[in-house]
């Protein structure tokens, strides 16, 4: 069986757009994972590769800006000056939401309740700038149109003899692995009921209902726009 999971963002008592800064440099998406009664993991969007210390995901929700220069190349050396256009903008405004929307398969006779984790996670650099940034260098080409003023098309290596004795920072010998902080998180649990039987569903309502409607409507219309 598959179901479609909702996940609504939004931002509160800021007057800028989330995330602001260096919208091209760092790593902050939405993760969201689920696991059965006996707490085995049977969806987990957004993981960090490497025990955490790797890369996000590729497919994760990221909300950054994602330039390209003119080769289709992201822009993931702080190199501005070669950007040329877009794949996506995910910001969002003061007071306003996002809506990431998920298919979360479950598996037959899995044992209920899941429970269900979303979190907001933050890391000053991506892992790919922060690897760059300390010991990247060019792999050897022989092909010069690999680089050019508009695009980077470069192959860099990151091992650690390619630290510089000077790098900036009190860590010489190795590539610091950043620290990742959970801005926010919640939590709901799904009830798996029995499929043999008909279950009957009563409208609850609750004070809460009205705002969380309304941002996850926001989100929605921002998302198609």
């Amino acid at each position: 069986m598959v179901t479609q999971v909702d996940v609504v963002v939004r931002t509160r008592k800021i007057g800028h757009f989330f995330p602001g800064g260096t919208v091209d440099a760092f790593d902050v998406w939405l993760e969201l994972q689920a696991r059965d009664a006996d707490g085995k993991i049977i969806f987990w969007s957004g993981r960090v590769e490497e025990n955490g210390r790797g890369p996000v995901e590729p497919g994760a929700h990221f909300y950054r800006s994602y330039q390209l220069d003119a080769e289709g190349n992201p822009i993931n050396k702080r190199n501005a000056w070669q950007a040329r256009s877009v794949l996506y903008v995910r910001l969002i405004p003061p007071g306003a939401a996002d809506v990431a929307h998920y298919r979360v398969r479950i598996p037959e006779n899995v044992k209920g309740p899941i429970t269900l984790t979303a979190k907001i996670n933050h890391r000053k650099f991506s892992h790919y700038y922060t690897q760059f940034a300390y010991a990247g260098q060019p792999v050897p080409v022989l092909d010069p149109a690999k680089l050019s003023r508009d695009h980077d098309s470069r192959e860099f290596s990151f091992v650690k003899a390619n630290i510089p004795a000077n790098v900036s920072g009190k860590i010489k010998d190795h590539i610091p692995d950043l620290p990742i902080t959970v801005l926010a998180q919640a939590e709901t649990r799904l009830v798996i009921g029995d499929r043999h039987t008909t279950t009957e569903w009563k409208t609850v309502v609750q004070k809460a209902d009205r705002e969380r409607w309304n941002d996850w409507g926001s989100g929605s219309c921002s998302r198609a726009m």
